[in-house]
């Protein structure tokens, strides 16, 4: 116990010792007491002063005791979908109610302070038994134990009582060891159950028209050797569904389909099994892919003026893309007459052109790569042919250097037209420095520059990349070019940029040392396959396959990242809208209607995206299955511009349903680095005894306050009565 005083104590004196002073010399004046009597008196109301002062400075009692703290327990109980698998007749999660409605949760509560929480994509901060259910469409158990735990970081905690089925989905390892004890209930049987499911889809990425495509389904057999079944594989409303009868033999069973698609276009098909006898759950019995269909080969025809790197990795790039039959094409650089001896021709080269083919034959290609040639290169009517070319809707891309780029380049030819960019009389200077390209606004949404399935993957990707080893500098944009990636942010310097040419398309990177992206990556030119998936080879062919591809050109366009979305995905819808002369439109009215899978029609809210001309964007969080088709209608000034529609699919995703029993061995090791325990949720009941605890021990401290109570004003006021009654009797009143 201690006491303490609120003031400090020389202001109860400052009060007390002239008050003191004063009833001592009052008494002093009185004749006829007694001394003893006269010194009582003082005292008396000198006690009474005193008392009334420490009153003044608050006095308080303080008691300490020590008590003991129950330390946190945090209970996790899954709720995602495979909660919902039935064995021997009762759902998981059912059972996970009942047991914890036997009392057990008051138990735990009795030893520690119990904290619950459900978890699935994420960590739940609640827990009501009563209204658990399993809907959750994925099974984050690492990151969940993890957030409860940190949730409570700097407190005693027991452990954690995890109960699942284990089946967790987002693919994360374990960890070498856990902060706290883990004790995991396994729910559900480990038997596996009687089930047929589609374990994959083996497609190639691109299919070519008038070709016959293999699909390849793998399903896998638990219970069901001989039985046999209709697969069923249907695509969109207006072609047939095909069923094929396959028997179930073996644990994996292989179903091949074969598809001859008849036009271009991006296709959606769904794969599907029948529901059998006995079977645990059917949500894992059908799987829809897309299928993306381009005419057959692109001609490619690479034009060059020395087999430099870029020359070399392009070519072996190009060779092994299945998607394009590629030509080669050296032309040295030319002498001016009159000086040296010309050379003439070209440089042979296996696979190589004698020369340039002629116009009408140079409209068998789809898309043409122009190196780093110079106004010497080509005569001015070869020249000519190129632009007329593009004009009459082929399409370039411009891979240049210092001789291109120089005061004898292309700028004094017609190839100057089809550049994006103006280049001066003087030429360009090539500045040597690594850098990374930064995507603009516009690049984020471009096929040609996505590396990455979403916006985010994108940019992560490019911020990756080997860096290139230089850039020219010196010339301008122009007016109609669109800029996808630049030098820097501070400038707007480009480095891949495009526009339209007629009814073509002109595309042209600014970068030296590109092959960097495909050599940088692996480290080695040699033993290495040749389909390796670089991020060179994955620009090249999508560059090539945007050039390439002859679409009748609309003024209005509208695209999506991917074909098939994820219940609760967020999509973003990338429209593009261009004037007459195809120059990019800002301040555009654009309407967006979104059709949805049960018939409603929403307008949706379009934003235009700054710094980026002719870009606008709308985003929209899929919360329903079904097929949804967006329909985009854009005018200026009042006259109408065009109109687009793009259609996509959203599905649930069936991961919870790819392991359908208990996994007691994902559980079981979970406990073992935690240093917890495994059990059973038949032994529930046992799990109070099991988790051991240190005791802590806390000292609580209460304070009393001694000067504002009736027991002090009583002390004061007896203290004056008996100071009273010895005047009075001495009648001294």
């Amino acid at each position: 116990m201690n006491f303490i005083l609120s003031r400090p104590l020389w202001n109860g004196a400052l009060i007390f010792t002239p008050i003191f002073l004063i009833i001592i010399a009052s008494y002093l004046k009185l004749r006829g007491p007694e001394g003893k009597y006269r010194a009582i008196l003082v005292a008396l109301k000198g006690l009474a002063v005193l008392t009334l002062t420490l009153a003044l400075l608050e006095p308080t009692l303080i008691f300490s005791e020590k008590v003991r703290r129950k330390p946190e327990l945090i209970l996790l109980v899954d709720t995602s979908r495979s909660m919902s698998i039935e064995d021997d007749g009762e759902k998981r999660i059912d059972r996970v109610k009942k047991a914890l409605s036997n009392g057990i949760l008051e138990r735990l509560n009795d030893r520690f302070e119990l904290h619950g929480y459900t978890f699935g994509s994420s960590l739940r901060s609640s827990l009501d038994v009563e209204k658990l259910e399993a809907d959750d469409d994925s099974t984050q158990i690492i990151s969940s134990l993890f957030s409860a735990v940190n949730a409570w970081r700097g407190r005693l905690i027991a452990g954690v009582v995890l109960l699942s089925d284990g089946a967790d989905t987002s693919g994360r390892p374990l960890p070498r060891k856990f902060p706290v004890p883990i004790y995991a209930v396994g729910v559900g049987s480990p038997r596996p159950p009687k089930d047929i499911r589609i374990t994959s889809i083996s497609i190639p990425p691109i299919a070519y028209v008038g070709h016959t495509t293999e699909v390849n389904a793998f399903i896998e057999n638990l219970g069901y050797d001989g039985e046999k079944i209709q697969v069923t594989l249907k695509g969109n409303e207006d072609k047939p569904e095909v069923r094929k009868l396959t028997e179930l033999r073996g644990r994996i069973v292989r179903v091949k389909f074969q598809l001859k698609p008849s036009v271009e276009g991006d296709f959606t098909y769904t794969l599907s099994l029948p529901t059998l006898p006995g079977e645990v759950s059917s949500e894992n019995n059908s799987k829809v892919f897309s299928l993306k269909v381009v005419k057959s080969k692109l001609r490619v025809l690479l034009i060059e003026s020395t087999p430099r790197w870029e020359f070399a990795f392009l070519k072996r790039a190009l060779e092994g893309d299945p998607s394009v039959k590629p030509d080669y094409l050296i032309l040295p650089r030319r002498k001016s007459p009159g000086t040296v001896p010309s050379l003439k021709g070209s440089v042979p080269i296996e696979g190589g052109l004698e020369g340039l083919p002629a116009p009408g034959k140079l409209t068998r290609y789809d898309v043409l790569v122009i190196g780093d040639l110079d106004s010497l290169s080509l005569t001015k009517g070869e020249f000519e042919s190129i632009v007329r070319y593009v004009s009459s809707g082929g399409g370039v891309i411009f891979l240049p250097g210092k001789n291109s780029m120089g005061p004898r380049g292309l700028t004094g030819t017609p190839l100057a037209r089809l550049l994006p960019i103006s280049i001066p009389p003087q030429g360009c200077i090539l500045r040597s420095e690594e850098f990374n390209p930064t995507l603009t606004r516009e690049g984020m949404y471009h096929p040609v520059v996505r590396l990455g399935g979403t916006k985010e993957e994108n940019l992560v990707a490019w911020k990756n990349l080997p860096p290139l080893e230089g850039l020219f500098t010196g010339f301008s944009p122009k007016s109609g070019a669109s800029i996808l990636a630049i030098y820097r942010v501070e400038t707007d310097l480009p480095v891949v940029l495009f526009q339209r040419y007629g009814s073509g398309k002109v595309l042209f990177i600014n970068g030296a040392g590109l092959w960097g992206w495909d050599f940088k990556v692996w480290g080695a030119l040699a033993g290495r396959p040749r389909d390796s998936n670089t991020p060179y080879r994955r620009f090249w062919a999508q560059a090539i396959r945007w050039i390439g591809t002859r679409t009748t050109a609309k003024l209005v366009s509208a695209s999506l990242s991917r074909k098939i979305f994820q219940l609760g995905d967020r999509c973003d819808l990338t429209v593009r809208v261009y004037d007459e002369t195809f120059t990019p439109l800002k301040n555009a009215q654009v309407e967006v209607t979104l059709k949805t899978p049960y018939g409603r029609e929403l307008p949706l809210e379009v934003e235009e995206v700054e710094g980026t001309a002719g870009v606008y964007t709308v985003s929209y969080k899929f919360l329903r299955e079904g097929s949804y088709q967006f329909s985009v209608r854009a005018r200026y000034g009042g006259a109408m511009l065009g109109e687009d529609s793009v259609r996509c699919e959203v599905r649930r995703s069936t991961l919870e349903f790819e392991k359908l029993y208990l996994d007691e061995g994902y559980l079981k090791k979970l406990a073992e680095i935690s240093g917890g325990r495994y059990i059973g949720l038949k032994d529930l009941d046992h799990l109070p005894k099991m988790i051991k605890t240190k005791d802590e021990f806390i000292t609580l401290q209460r304070e009393r306050e001694i000067w504002d109570t009736p027991l002090l004003l009583g002390v004061v006021a007896l203290i004056l009565s008996a100071e009273w009654i010895l005047r009075k009797r001495r009648d001294l009143m």
